[in-house]
């Protein structure tokens, strides 16, 4: 027995459909890296339905590497049971209690082949044996809500703001190929005239980077001519360094994402 098929415009779309069609408890398994991606952010979603996720390990090895992907990663990590990896996962399908979806790519467009009855059910049973029999994997990256919620209270909400939009933007794909979140952190404190040390200190004990990685983020952003220094006295010890942006402000997160994503180092 066949239920409705999906088509949409990309896996993504898929995805979300397939994750709120298949019933409780849904499972993806991801064998490449572009249905890594799309799970982390889809799955994550604030309506989303509790989902797991079984990766093939090479792409959830590149995948952990790339900030926006890792920090969405950590959140589904989070849940219960979470993620699992293994050398080989078989196709990229989504299952749940009540139905099963086998991802397809249709050119221009992307679709999903339904199953429901003894169809899911041996899908189900072969995607659980190899989700149970997978690796439990440790991210050390901090999850993305995680990391916004401490933002807004430690660094403040325009802050957090600007930061929750850019990476937003990141994960719309709004072009470019920025891995490296810590720029993009930089730049929106720089927007907001924040200390140089205050940032580094705050991404050290968020576990999202070390102070020497933020300094390193800050030349590369003055280097490109984006943000300028200021010397601020400090109580003891050397003067701190004030960042302000170039551009005093930038139009949304996309604004930001497309200026370090742009950078030609």
């Amino acid at each position: 027995m066949m239920a409705a098929n999906i088509h949409e415009a990309d896996a993504a779309s898929v995805l979300r459909t397939a994750i709120d069609d298949v019933g409780a408890n849904p499972l993806v398994v991801a064998p490449t890296r572009g249905v890594v991606d799309a799970a982390a952010a889809v799955a994550t979603r604030e309506d989303a339905p509790t989902a797991r996720l079984l990766a093939a390990a090479e792409p959830f090895q590149t995948a952990r590497r790339d900030f926006f992907c890792a920090t969405r990663l950590a959140d589904l990590a989070a849940g219960p049971d979470g993620i699992r990896t293994g050398q080989s996962v078989g196709d990229a399908v989504v299952v749940g209690d009540d139905r099963a979806f086998a991802l397809v790519s249709c050119g221009d467009c992307a679709g999903a082949v339904s199953a429901v009855g003894s169809d899911a059910d041996r899908l189900r049973d072969g995607y659980e044996t190899a989700f149970a029999d997978g690796d439990t994997v440790s991210l050390r990256t901090p999850g993305r809500q995680a990391l916004l919620e401490r933002a807004t209270e430690e660094l403040g909400e325009a802050v957090a703001a600007d930061l929750r939009a850019a990476t937003a933007a990141a994960d719309d794909g709004v072009g470019g190929d920025l891995t490296d979140g810590v720029s993009l952190l930089v730049l929106v404190g720089a927007v907001h005239s924040r200390q140089l040390y205050r940032l580094g200190s705050w991404a050290e004990d968020a576990d999202l980077a070390s102070k020497a990685t933020v300094s390193r983020a800050k030349q590369r952003l003055e280097k490109a001519g984006l943000i300028e220094t200021e010397k601020v006295p400090a109580d003891v010890g050397r003067p701190r360094q004030r960042l302000h942006a170039v551009e005093e402000s930038y139009a949304d997160g996309e604004a930001l994402y497309t200026a370090v994503a742009d950078i030609d180092d």
